[in-house]
């Protein structure tokens, strides 16, 4: 399930980036591919869910009585 997640999410920030990218002089592949994968991570992270985890885990770090 999180592989096919994380499949897509790739794809999708390549597909978005490949898209916007100008290319030309001052092209770097190294940034442009740290720039898709940093994007695919957060495209995860929402799709997954990950990010409303991470929410309700503070909220209830911040209301539990130790």
């Amino acid at each position: 399930q999180r592989s096919i997640i994380r499949q897509n999410a790739l794809t999708n920030a390549r597909e978005l980036i490949g898209k916007t990218l100008v290319t030309g002089e001052g092209f770097n592949p190294e940034t442009v591919a740290a720039s898709v994968i940093a994007l695919a991570r957060e495209f995860e992270a929402y799709t997954a869910g990950d990010i409303e985890r991470r929410i309700a885990e503070g909220i209830e770090e911040e209301f539990s009585v130790d």
